[in-house]
């Protein structure tokens, strides 16, 4: 019996002894995946932010070249004369608003006139209504051009025209006027230095 007992507790002993080398292997397994943790996290945020920076890289890329074929296409070079024949085109819409909604008629005939700046600025004239172009616009001079708007009222017989002009303030050698009118159609001129505004509206 006392053979057996002390057998009996040998074989406990070593049961608790191969149950603390299982704990501790546990534990040597669950320290060594806690701090892989932090690696694996920290990989993966670098990689997110090396792609982040690659897509906004490509994006700026993309603008560059939308940029550069838009006034390449235009015949327009540097952004003061992009920008210029932006605030051409939104003049040009400005103006299809204004007489479509009826703002303004010169004479009272009953057929409607384009608007000059001010009035694409205030076409309702009190200061209430929306304006239909950028109010920077109201002082002629945005982007390093001159912006003026020619109307005719309209008459019997002859319908109502307008014309945009923006002229650089620097007219140097090669410098180029943007035009537009009723019809729609934006083209270049020369603006070289001694041209006035009325002369390149006259050509």
């Amino acid at each position: 019996m006392g053979a057996n007992s002390g057998g009996g507790g040998g074989d406990s002993d070593f049961q608790q002894l191969v149950n603390k080398a299982m704990q501790e292997l546990d534990s040597t397994k669950r320290s060594n995946a806690e701090a892989a943790l932090p690696s694996a996290t920290s990989t993966f945020l670098r990689r997110a932010i090396l792609a982040s920076a690659i897509i906004v890289s490509a994006g700026a890329w993309l603008f560059v070249i939308a940029y550069w074929l838009r006034a390449s296409g235009s015949g327009l070079t540097g952004p003061n004369e992009v920008a210029a024949r932006d605030e051409v085109e939104a003049i040009v819409a400005a103006e299809i608003r204004f007489r479509t909604n009826r703002y303004y008629d010169a004479n009272n005939d009953g057929i409607a006139d384009y608007g000059k700046l001010h009035q694409l600025v205030d076409p309702s004239g009190v200061g209430k209504g929306p304006a239909l172009i950028d109010s920077v616009l109201a002082s002629s001079e945005a982007h390093g051009y001159v912006f003026t708007v020619l109307t005719r009222d309209s008459a019997p017989g002859r319908d109502p025209t307008f014309k945009v002009i923006a002229a650089p303030l620097l007219t140097a050698t090669n410098a180029r006027a943007i035009l537009a009118d009723e019809s729609g159609n934006v083209r270049t001129q020369d603006a070289s230095a001694g041209k006035k505004r009325h002369d390149i509206a006259a050509e």
